[in-house]
């Protein structure tokens, strides 16, 4: 595989010759460049062209992280796991089967830390029902206790949403302690393991309502719901990731903000199935895509599929567009919502793309086929 890169980066010279009543002439004409990008199969596995690499033996493609033969970088040998260095600002982020981690994971020494979208969080995070300390390095400091105050919205959030309901509940029970809750005014997004502020708290508010949770005696309330509006906020739809919006709350003289941390994801997500082969050696591969609709707004649009195939002068179509039948049986949809779209197309090794289109609007999920 030394030379397996030139294959694909090479400058083919062309050479044109005309003859004349002079004799002949050569003109050499303008190099000609290999213009495919995208994955290829080799004697020795699965390459991506045409690609720079630099001295990481690792790169993000299609919104995941692959390995590279360090022999060989354009060979891939699989999805990665564990450290990468990020984007060159001396941050590491940690990386599970390709994807950025989230989750609690143990050093060799067995120093327990909690990562957000492959960073550590710091200082005090809930988790569940219960609120843990972390120190400056993101080292879980041992300590934990239940929050008595907890506010939460779900897990994820389409992008688009145009309302957030967080639910503030009061967990203590001690009806000599009151807390006044706000509505609110602002949202922070983590990115490179720090929480910062993001679109326009000051043209956001729309309310300015004030709730008292506990200290009620036995007409305690211990709960209550709050509105937030991330569309208006950020002016339109968020950046897919973390975020937190930020809940003001008081109690006599002090004050401390609660924060609903979600995942915002794409309106529209598409996967494909791990498993794509062909029943027969003559037979078509079945493919299996799975459309999962977020989106209040796209909810009962039209949704259309299509399979696409990478080539030398793009992506051209593999399986022709078909819609979704609203009407199928139950067993196409599963409990949560998502779409089973069965497919099946004529068997070809390459590099291919799923592209849905719900409205106005496509999304993508790519994938490689590879036939025996």
């Amino acid at each position: 595989m030394k030379n397996f890169a030139n294959k694909f980066t090479a400058v083919l010279a062309a050479v044109m010759m005309t003859v004349s009543a002079a004799g002949i002439s050569v003109c050499a004409l303008a190099p000609i460049s290999w213009t495919y990008i995208g994955w290829e199969q080799s004697p020795n596995g699965w390459t991506y062209t045409y690609v720079e690499f630099d001295e990481e033996p690792y790169r993000e493609i299609d919104g995941v992280m692959y390995d590279f033969d360090p022999s060989d970088k354009y060979v891939c040998s699989g999805k990665h796991s564990g450290w990468t260095d990020y984007n060159g600002i001396k941050k590491y982020r940690y990386y599970h089967d390709g994807l950025p981690y989230t989750g609690w994971t143990k050093s060799k020494s067995g120093k327990r830390k909690y990562f957000l979208d492959g960073f550590p969080v710091k200082g005090d995070f809930r988790i569940g029902d219960k609120l843990y300390s972390f120190d400056k390095k993101g080292i879980y400091t041992g300590k934990s206790e239940p929050a008595v105050l907890t506010a939460s919205c779900g897990e994820s959030i389409s992008a688009d949403a145009e309302k957030i309901s967080i639910t503030v509940k009061y967990n203590d029970g001690n009806d000599n302690i009151s807390y006044t809750i706000g509505e609110p005014a602002k949202m922070e997004r983590w990115e490179n393991g720090e929480w910062e502020i993001c679109g326009k708290p000051s043209e956001y508010a729309l309310d300015d309502i004030a709730y008292d949770l506990g200290g009620l005696g036995d007409c305690s309330v211990n709960f209550t719901n709050v509105a937030f509006y991330p569309h208006r906020y950020m002016d339109g739809d968020m950046p897919e990731g973390y975020y937190r919006v930020v809940v003001p709350c008081s109690y006599g003289e002090t004050k401390k903000d609660l924060y609903a941390v979600f995942k915002a994801v794409s309106p529209v997500e598409v996967k494909m199935s791990e498993d794509i082969y062909a029943a027969e050696a003559d037979a078509d591969i079945d493919l299996q895509t799975y459309i999962t609709v977020n989106s209040e707004k796209l909810a009962g649009k039209d949704i259309s599929l299509k399979i696409e195939k990478k080539t030398n002068s793009g992506w051209e179509t593999a399986v022709k567009e078909f819609k979704f039948d609203k009407d199928a049986s139950c067993d196409s949809v599963s409990a949560d919502g998502t779409i089973t779209a069965g497919i099946g197309m004529p068997p070809e090794t390459g590099y291919y793309r799923a592209v849905v289109t719900v409205g106005k609007k496509s999304y993508e999920a790519a994938f490689r086929v590879e036939v025996s």
